[in-house]
């Protein structure tokens, strides 16, 4: 199968015609092997930190980005604004309060995390 999909607002059409939709709109996705990194943007003034999620080729949510119990200072705010495959090629997500987080593509698991400013 050569996997494609578009993008339409808050949802993925998969070219078998499987379609996952998200709460909030898509602003970027990332292919990784054969999951589909996808980052939301979330509404301005509401809290929602976990906005990223892997998906299959078959539509099915593998995993969403787990929270930090605490984050620098008293923020509270603090989602994820982007996501890049290193040249290393691990999977390094980024959040709005300056932290960076190396995730295993296949679970989610946080396998470090670091400060970026």
């Amino acid at each position: 199968m050569n996997k494609n999909y578009q993008i339409e607002s808050n949802k993925i059409i998969f070219e078998n015609g499987i379609i996952t939709k998200f709460e909030y709109e898509i602003i970027k996705t990332l292919k990784v092997n054969d999951i589909i990194l996808v980052l939301i943007k979330k509404p301005f003034r509401v809290i929602y930190n976990r906005t990223i999620f892997a998906v299959s080729y078959n539509g099915n949510i593998l995993w969403q980005v787990p929270d930090r119990d605490s984050y620098p200072g008293e923020e509270k705010d603090c989602p994820f604004v982007d996501m890049i495959l290193n040249t290393e090629g691990n999977i390094v997500l980024f959040n709005w309060c300056s932290i960076a987080f190396v995730v295993d593509p296949n679970t989610g698991t946080v396998l470090c995390e670091y400060e970026t400013r």
